[in-house]
């Protein structure tokens, strides 16, 4: 069973908080949500052409002599919030995960133990860093956004990542223990 296409959603919520580009798009998914979430350029622009074509974003007419269409910031159109609420309130799909360093994990009897505890502490200096980048994250938003109106859903999706990091930190360290 093919699973529904979330990128058009990313991208409408994205608009919703400020007008941008495809590039743009990719490096706010980049900077904010590739924590939870990433998008390619090959999703982002197929994307952003089906949802103008739907009438759920516009190009920004910013009378600039920029003639390379790729570069004009899109904006999300009035049908496209109301898409954007249809989905966020409705029921949300159970997520699929997908972790490399699991499957990994779950046939490791085929390695040697050594070379297992090996990908174990490679896997928990991975995890040390990225808690390291939420919190310094969580830091410079509390700094320069704390009154945007977002504020408060940047710091959820910031406390469940750093909440999770912990635990896994946690959890790598009793199985480099019992490995």
């Amino acid at each position: 069973m093919k699973r529904e296409s979330k990128t058009q959603y990313a991208l409408l919520g994205i608009l919703s908080q400020c007008e941008m580009n495809g590039y743009e798009i990719k490096k706010f998914i980049e900077g904010s949500l590739s924590f939870f979430w990433n998008e390619s350029f090959g999703q982002i622009y197929p994307t952003l052409k089906e949802l103008s074509k739907q009438g759920l974003v516009a190009l920004v007419d910013n009378n600039s002599s920029d003639s390379k269409k790729t570069n004009l910031p899109y904006k999300i159109t009035k049908q496209g919030q109301i898409e954007l609420k249809k989905w966020l309130e409705g029921k949300t799909a159970q997520p699929v995960l997908r972790n490399e360093f699991l499957l990994k994990l779950f046939f490791a009897r085929n390695i040697d133990p050594k070379i297992l505890k090996i990908k174990i502490a490679e896997q928990e200096e991975i995890t040390n860093q990225e808690l390291k980048l939420f919190r310094k994250i969580k830091s410079d938003i509390s700094l320069h956004s704390s009154k945007h109106p977002d504020f408060k859903y940047w710091n959820f999706t910031l406390d469940y990542a750093i909440e999770n990091a912990k635990m896994n930190i946690k959890w790598l360290s009793k199985i480099k223990k019992e490995s």
